[in-house]
């Protein structure tokens, strides 16, 4: 895709596969299981969100029909835009420029 002229800004990246879904999925749980361990101050006001689980609330899936199983099934497993990861992620203006 491109923008000419302009940085686009949001969301940006590829879909990932299933394999790394899965990866992506198992580390955040682990991450929301385990929690940091320690934090100073500094830290917790600074800390970005570590993990954002796959969750049916508040799940927006294009043109699936919500409450069906297809629908509970995507929603159980799809990514939400953050953290960002590998592939891209969430993206703010303020991190974005040309080039």
């Amino acid at each position: 895709v491109r923008f000419p002229g302009l940085t686009h800004p949001g969301i940006i990246g590829t879909a990932p596969s299933k394999e790394l879904l899965r990866i992506w999925n198992e580390r955040e749980r682990k991450l929301e299981e385990n929690g940091p361990k320690s934090l100073t101050l500094c830290e917790v006001v600074h800390q970005r969100p570590l993990a954002n689980l796959p969750t049916s609330k508040g799940c927006l899936l294009g043109n699936i029909e919500e409450a069906t199983p297809v629908w509970e099934r995507v929603a159980e497993e799809a990514a939400r835009t953050i953290p960002g990861r590998e592939n891209g992620g969430n993206c703010d203006i303020k991190n974005l420029s040309r080039g």
